[in-house]
C-alpha cells in the first residue's frame, strides 16, 4: 500500500477504511473529469440512486410489466427522502443502490425458470 495510490483513502495521511472506498473512487473519477466542485463531490450518491431505480425498474418490469416500473419509478424518485438522499453527499445513497442491487440480483439469480426457458434448455 503506498500512500496517494489512488486506492487507498486516507485521513490526515492514516489509512481510513471505516467506509466503503467505492465512494471516494467515485468522487476522484468524477473530480478528475468535472473538476473539484459540488457537481462531482455529489456524484457517488447519484450513481447510487440511480442504481437503485434502475434495479427497481427492471425488476419491476420483469414482474409486472411495463406501466407497473414506471409507476414505482416515478413515486420512487419524486419521494422527498430518496430525493434528497441522491444529492446529499454522504456514503447512505450508495450502500442503499448497492444493497438493492445485490438483493434483486439474488431474487432474479433464484427464480425458478419459466416453462419458456425450461423448454429451451432442452
Amino acid at each position: 500500500m503506498l500512500l496517494g495510490d489512488k486506492l487507498t483513502p486516507l485521513l490526515d495521511g492514516m489509512p481510513f477504511f471505516h467506509k466503503p472506498p467505492l465512494m471516494y473512487w467515485i468522487d476522484m473519477a468524477a473530480m478528475s473529469v468535472f473538476g473539484v466542485n459540488g457537481f462531482a463531490l455529489r456524484m457517488a450518491p447519484a450513481v447510487g440512486a440511480w442504481v437503485m431505480g434502475a434495479g427497481l425498474y427492471l425488476a419491476l418490469r420483469r414482474w409486472r410489466g411495463e406501466a407497473a416500473a414506471r409507476l414505482a419509478l416515478g413515486v420512487l424518485a419524486t419521494s422527498p427522502f430518496f430525493f434528497l438522499g441522491g444529492q446529499y453527499a454522504n456514503h447512505d445513497m450508495l450502500v442503499a443502490g448497492c444493497i438493492t442491487a445485490a438483493i434483486l440480483l439474488f431474487v432474479r439469480a433464484t427464480e425458478a425458470p419459466s416453462p419458456r426457458q425450461r423448454r429451451s434448455a432442452k
